[in-house]
This record gives C-alpha cells, structure tokens and sequence, in this order.
C-alpha cells in the first residue's frame, strides 16, 4: 500500500544501524534509504503539480519541479498589504498560484502568473528585510512584470536565490552553447572567398611556368 512508503525508511534506518556495528558493508542499505527518503518527497511534489488549475498551458515542458514554498508577494511595489501565495519553482519556469482548500479539504493551487528562468532578473541585496527578494522579467527600470518575494524565513529565501542562480546559469551556458553551434553551422554553409579557393588550388594543383624557348642554332 501506498501507505507504506513513509515506513520504509524507518526500517532502513534500523538495518543500518545495526549492521554498522556488526561492521558489515553498509552501502546498499544507504542507498536505499536515500532513495525511500526521497521517493515520499517526489510523490508529494507531484501530487501538488496535479493540484495546480487553471493553467493556460501544459506543465509536462517546463522540466521537473524542485522547490515549493509558501511566500508573501507584492506585484511592482509594496504599497498595499501583500497576498499569499504559493511557489513553484521548475526548471526552466516558477510558477505563482494561489492555494485554495475545497470541500472534502483538499488543497488546489489556482494559477496566476509565470516566469520564465530564461530572462529572468534577480535582486536580493537591495531589501532592508532579509526574507526578501526580487523577481523581474527584462530590464528592471522599465519592466511591469516585477515581484517581490517575502520567504517564512532567511534560510528559506536563501534556498531559493541558491536555486534560481543555479538555474540561471544553466540556462545562460545552454544559450552561449546554442549560439556556437550557430555559429559554427553558418560558417560551414559560408561559400569560401574566391580568394581563399584560387591560393588553395593554386597550392594543391601548382602550374608550370612558361618559359620561352631559346632559338634554334644554325649549322653549317
């Protein structure tokens, strides 16, 4: 049952135990138990992407999910008192929803806006509070879609500014790897200067100079 899963670790955590002080190889069982340690968390992770309505498009493109948290968002400026919102932070997007609990107590995540990890600014230096960070699309001067984001915590915005950064440069590395490969692409479809091909085949194929011949000598 699919109850059992939260068990699993416990016992491995009890095989591994014990088998530590016998002194016996405890390899495997560690790697189990990183692996059930890890397989209740992706179950609820996906559990909470199945949540997530009124999505205008697919969530099977934007790679996998890797952080969701609780934070307090002001749109542009902190004017107004902020909202509440819930993060979704995948691969190549972070996705802000509202968490709203139903009849029979289940929790869904409405959908109100995206950000996409390519273009996306970063500011978490400037806010007097610690908790808080800045999210934007484009130049931030001019841009209208900007965020602010208030974590529970310190350590909470700091996983997230750790996460986002990492995926930024990922993202920044497969862009300069694409452009090469443009780069690279266009020039062998480049015809060759005309220059460049007559010394190469004049090189590969060298001609004989013409020489004149000498006048025939006159005997007799």
């Amino acid at each position: 049952p699919v109850q059992r899963i939260t068990k699993y670790h416990l016992l491995l955590k009890e095989l591994l135990k014990h088998s530590s002080k016998l002194k016996r190889d405890t390899s495997s069982i560690e790697h189990a138990l990183s692996v059930m340690v890890e397989v209740p968390a992706r179950a609820n992770r996906l559990m909470q992407i199945d949540s997530i309505v009124d999505c205008p498009f697919g969530l099977e493109k934007v790679g996998p999910l890797i952080l969701v948290d609780e934070f307090t968002v002001w749109e542009n400026k902190p004017r107004t008192q902020g909202k509440e919102r819930t993060l979704f932070l995948f691969r190549d997007m972070i996705l802000f929803t509202k968490r709203r609990v139903e009849k029979g107590h289940t929790a869904v995540y409405c959908y109100k806006k995206h950000m996409q990890i390519a273009g996306l600014g970063l500011n978490f230096k400037d806010s007097d509070d610690k908790r808080r960070f800045e999210l934007y699309m484009g130049r931030r001067e001019v841009t209208t879609n900007f965020s602010i984001i208030q974590a529970k915590s310190f350590y909470k915005k700091e996983a997230w500014v750790k996460e986002i950064t990492v995926l930024q440069m990922r993202n920044n590395e497969e862009i300069q790897e694409l452009r090469s490969k443009t780069k690279r692409r266009a020039r062998m479809s480049e015809p060759i200067p005309s220059h460049i091909t007559t010394g190469l085949a004049d090189y590969l194929y060298p001609r004989r100079r013409w020489r004149p011949r000498p006048p025939p000598r006159c005997t007799g």
